[in-house]
């Protein structure tokens, strides 16, 4: 119960924050995707709020709902929240915190898979939600073979449900593509303009950096020890979430190698907000989690004031 308050809390405490020290600043149109280019409405940053708060709460319904662990953790969606509260895309909606949304939404429908029952409906479910969160995020276009073999983690090939997989993902973007030739809206790749302080971020990506990675292979150790003991379907699971960190790792790199930016690792913040849970259910880890996340959270305040 004390995360359904604390989440929103957090939310409000880093975008009020965000509004007395400016660090994160708004650009005066925001980039949807194939869809064009909105001006930046007064009420976005809190649109944006809200969509994290959604997004925690999937996250930690998500990891709850398919029982990973013996009982109810809430760290998916604390982990997600502090840690996107480095990412521009927290404090203005934007085509990808959309994208997050849709994403998270087929991973949802993902786990809602099995070897021996009727998908076809689910199958469509997954291609659209990912074909809609390419939409709003172009360099997700290349996702569609990861998810292909994130389906066949769980269910052999059948061709029919790899049709229907390849109609939901063409369906949003048909229309997209309809709406972009229409009215003659050329795709901008790169997500944060120079007027925007993003070279302040530089330090924040590097110190927040140290702190993630020592936190993610602790994330790994454990992950490790808990798979032992797990059953063949929370295996196959966790395989899913490996798929999409190299496709979240992928495009991350490229955006910063290409742009200079690391707007788009925020994607990774998905999967590893689920590892980090086992961090803190292993005992003997636990402690130092705590540490590194208390750190995390710490410099998370103190980085408007830098």
């Amino acid at each position: 119960m004390a995360s359904f308050i604390l989440i929103p809390l957090l939310v409000l405490l880093f975008n009020v924050l965000n509004l007395i020290s400016h660090k994160y600043l708004f650009q005066e149109t925001i980039d949807i995707g194939m869809w064009g280019k909105v001006s930046n409405l007064p009420y976005a940053n809190i649109a944006a709020g809200i969509f994290i708060v959604l997004h925690a709460f999937l996250l930690n319904f998500i990891f709850n709902k398919n029982e990973f662990l013996d009982r109810n953790y809430f760290i998916p969606g604390m982990v997600y929240t502090v840690y996107m509260s480095f990412f521009h895309s927290f404090y203005v909606l934007d085509g990808l915190l959309l994208a997050h949304t849709f994403c998270l939404l087929a991973i949802q429908q993902l786990y809602q898979l099995h070897q021996n029952t009727d998908a076809r409906k689910t199958v469509y479910n997954i291609g659209f939600l990912v074909g809609a969160a390419a939409s709003f995020h172009p360099p997700l276009l290349l996702s569609l073979p990861f998810f292909v073999f994130m389906t066949l983690v769980i269910r052999p090939f059948v061709f029919r449900e790899f049709l229907l997989l390849i109609f939901g993902y063409a369906t949003p973007l048909v229309y997209a593509f309809s709406f972009q030739i229409y009215y003659g809206y050329q795709l901008d790749l790169k997500l944060v303009h120079p007027f925007v302080n993003h070279e302040q971020k530089q330090l924040d990506f590097l110190i927040t950096s140290i702190i993630f990675t020592i936190l993610t292979m602790l994330s790994f150790w454990a992950l490790r020890l808990r798979m032992t003991k797990s059953s063949i379907r929370i295996k196959k699971l966790i395989r899913i979430q490996w798929f999409f960190i190299a496709l979240a790792l992928g495009i991350g790199f490229t955006d910063l190698f290409m742009y200079n930016q690391i707007e788009r690792f925020s994607l990774l913040l998905i999967p590893v907000a689920f590892f980090a849970s086992f961090t803190f259910w292993n005992q003997m880890l636990e402690p130092i989690a705590k540490v590194m996340f208390y750190l995390s959270f710490i410099y998370s305040i103190l980085k408007f004031f830098l």
